[in-house]
């Protein structure tokens, strides 16, 4: 039922690091030359806390030469807590999670990003990535407990400078203000595929530090496809001093502060649960509801097919309904893209290769299919809500978990059947009263994206299915109102 935090957690921890950025400003060689002199990631500690302010871990960053390299090199540990309530039940999971990533820049040969090495833990799964990247080749070599597979992204050039242009630029240059754009360049470590973002600068003030006078600066990362939100507090020589964002902060640190008082905790699914003020049942009848947004609200939930959130009378509305919007048509790209082997799906193992044609070998239309494959995901997987799995290799041993196993393994099996498919993210009606994080799939058929939740077996998702907007998670501080419901005979 819901979306487990394991993978999220994931997310801000190794994209802390990558909050750099670019405007009109420019960097040289010479600069970059000089940065390595005296560069900003030696040895920082940061402590990890969630909403409650509770410490559930830490992240140490260095950066050095290596021979013809310039290596940056990050390590986590994270106690993680999953908790979800069930009637009258509640399950916890706690999971100790560790990473440890190595970036090689070729020192050289226009600091190139020559080289990626990631090992990531999970309780006792254990992932090794490793990349080599060469002529605009990613050549990607995965480890999943022995389980082995690669893939390679063509397209792939990185350079340090565009990584680290946040750094080097307020080294550079002291005329920032507020409402500077800052653009970067961002990676994501499972595909490998490069976006390009967006900071803004939101303050620039003053303070007196330990004694001493620090300029520093407010800024925030924009909502993209690849990134959700978070908001960064920047020394004036670069060096992070705070990283905030929906699940919690985190804050340079002494080492024997950031590794002490750590417990099990972050966001979990209780966390994330939006209450309603009247009952839903039955909410596969409902053909409109109109709820109101009580509470402290930003942004975060997608505007477009069967919902809209609108503005009116100075409240916050969200209108969820069949005639709502039109489907999201494919991009050029979408087909490509959401077939592509990645560390997260291994579509061209065997094993996946032969369950598959097992599945749908013959069948030549393409809803049929995913109505095959929604139906042998939610047979195959025992519901469970506290068995985590990192891979699809340990969903396929174990057989059980929640939205997340669920969602990876249909998505696997989609692409693999050559139906691309992506995981969106949002909130469901779990219960009549409540709305709880949840994980689905959206598959594209002809030209258009259509939702479907392999959990519940669904060919086609109740309204009631709230999509957010890209990789954001909607903090926990409003309620719902519900001001108009409609209803059909039968759905």
């Amino acid at each position: 039922m819901m979306m487990p935090l394991i993978r999220n957690a994931m997310f801000l921890v190794i994209g802390l690091v990558l909050v750099h950025a670019a405007n009109a400003k420019t960097i040289t060689e010479k600069d970059i030359h000089e940065y390595m002199q005296d560069p900003i990631f030696v040895d920082l500690w940061f402590g990890i806390y969630d909403q409650h302010n509770e410490k559930y871990g830490w992240w140490n960053a260095n950066e050095y030469r290596e021979g013809q390299y310039w290596v940056f090199e990050e390590k986590t540990e994270i106690k993680l807590l999953d908790r979800v309530a069930v009637g009258k039940k509640t399950y916890d999971d706690q999971t100790v999670i560790r990473t440890h990533k190595k970036e090689y820049y070729d020192i050289g040969n226009g600091f190139l990003l020559r080289r990626v090495v990631s090992r990531f833990e999970h309780g006792e799964e254990i992932q090794i990535l490793t990349a080599d990247i060469s002529d605009g080749r990613a050549q990607v070599e995965v480890d999943n407990d022995g389980q082995t597979f690669s893939y390679a992204v063509d397209g792939f050039s990185l350079s340090l400078d565009e990584v680290y242009q946040v750094e080097l630029l307020l080294r550079k240059f002291s005329d920032w203000a507020v409402g500077d754009t800052i653009g970067y360049k961002y990676y994501d470590l499972d595909t490998f595929e490069i976006s390009q973002e967006t900071d803004i600068v939101r303050g620039v003030e003053e303070t007196i530090r330990d004694g001493v006078h620090l300029k520093y600066y407010q800024v925030e990362t924009l909502q993209s496809d690849a990134r959700y939100t978070f908001k960064t507090t920047l020394a004036e020589d670069g060096t992070p001093l705070k990283y905030s964002e929906v699940k919690g902060h985190t804050d340079l640190e002494e080492e024997h502060q950031a590794k002490s008082n750590v417990v099990f905790g972050g966001l979990t699914f209780e966390d994330s649960v939006v209450k309603v003020d009247q009952s839903l049942p039955d909410v596969k009848t409902i053909s409109t509801l109109t709820l109101e947004i009580v509470g402290p609200y930003e942004d975060g939930i997608h505007t477009g097919y069967q919902q809209k959130v609108v503005t009116k009378n100075g409240k916050t509305i969200l209108v969820l309904g069949d005639k709502i919007g039109s489907r999201e048509p494919a991009v050029a790209k979408d087909a490509a893209k959401y077939l592509r082997q990645s560390s997260l799906y291994p579509v061209e193992d065997p094993a996946i290769q032969k369950m598959t044609r097992d599945l749908v070998a013959g069948v030549a239309d393409d809803r049929k299919k995913v109505r095959i494959l929604l139906d042998h995901v939610d047979r195959y997987i025992v519901d469970d809500y506290t068995s985590n799995s990192m891979s699809v290799f340990e969903v396929l041993e174990k057989r059980k978990g929640d939205c997340s196993e669920h969602t990876l393994l249909f998505n696997t099996l989609a692409r693999a059947a050559g139906i691309p498919s992506r995981e969106v993210r949002g909130l469901i009606n779990y219960d009549d009263r409540k709305f709880g994080l949840h994980a689905w799939n959206e598959v594209l058929i002809d030209g258009e994206w259509y939702s479907v939740d392999a959990t519940w077996g669904y060919m086609s998702t109740p309204i009631t299915h709230i999509r957010f907007e890209g990789n954001n998670y909607i903090p926990p501080s409003f309620e719902f109102r519900i001001v108009d419901i409609e209803r059909t005979v039968s759905r």
